[in-house]
């Protein structure tokens, strides 16, 4: 995770890169992973401001968020 981006710019990098889903569209799709491993409510803060215990899950989504087959 980058340090100068929020969770949710975090999650939406990937997309970016990916194409693959409109730009107005990837900000409700990282909430959407957000909330499936429980932190959409930390989607606007730094990643240094996650608690330790929460750390991992801002991991996971990122890492499909590229997959928008959904």
């Amino acid at each position: 995770m980058l340090p100068t981006l929020t969770v949710a710019e975090n999650v939406m990098l990937p997309m970016d890169f990916a194409k693959t889903l409109p730009s107005g569209r990837r900000r409700d799709r990282a909430l959407e992973l957000l909330e499936r491993v429980g932190i959409a409510d930390q989607a606007d803060k730094p990643p240094a401001a996650l608690s330790g215990g929460r750390r991992p899950s801002a991991h996971a989504p990122p890492t499909s968020a590229a997959n928008t087959s959904r």
